[in-house]
């Protein structure tokens, strides 16, 4: 195959005669773009175009207790049958819920009680301990802030420090080592 260019001479036109290009041949071209280009070098999987699917059998599974049931006697699918977990039952693996001191011993705070209520400020700054520390839960952590708050108000505690008088008194909990990570 040859092609024939026109040029333009200063004579007028002339006919040149270009050297053919070496082509391979479409099959061959087009197989080696998609595999090369579309692929990344790698062979296409998937199915030949042209053949159509057939439907796969329908299998129905297989019992393992219908293959040997001449053989096992029908106590034995009896006995596994009463062997069955039951639905009823509480979770093993649940931990039985804390409870806090004040549940415990079911303690309701009341601002009248200055030396239970002095265990949760700090010695120093007179603020109340958060309930990483103090281990209460959340009802009681909130009702003995509102409690400490009612003692401060009809002045019966002091703001910025606690009573010398309760230093001595055991500690329900320890600031320096809290029960949970702090939540900030």
């Amino acid at each position: 195959m040859s092609l024939w260019i026109k040029a333009v001479t200063a004579n007028g036109l002339s006919m040149i005669r270009q050297t053919s290009v070496q082509r391979l041949p479409p099959i061959a071209f087009e197989q080696r773009r998609f595999d090369s280009y579309f692929t990344m070098g790698k062979k296409r999987t998937g199915k030949p175009k042209g053949i159509k699917p057939r439907p796969a059998p329908v299998r129905e599974p297989v019992i393992a207790a219908k293959l040997y049931e001449n053989e096992i006697s029908q106590g034995v699918f009896e006995a596994r049958a009463k062997d069955l977990p039951e639905e009823n039952m509480e979770n093993p693996f649940v931990h039985a819920k804390g409870l806090c001191i004040l549940c415990k011993h079911n303690i309701t705070p009341d601002y009248k009680n200055i030396k239970l209520l002095s265990q949760f400020i700090s010695t120093q700054t007179g603020r109340v301990f958060g309930r990483h520390i103090t281990g209460l839960c959340k009802e009681q952590q909130e009702c003995v802030e509102r409690e400490i708050r009612k003692a401060r108000a009809a002045g019966l505690m002091a703001y910025y420090f606690k009573h010398p008088e309760f230093f001595k008194d055991p500690k329900l909990c320890d600031p320096s080592r809290p029960l949970r990570p702090h939540p900030y």
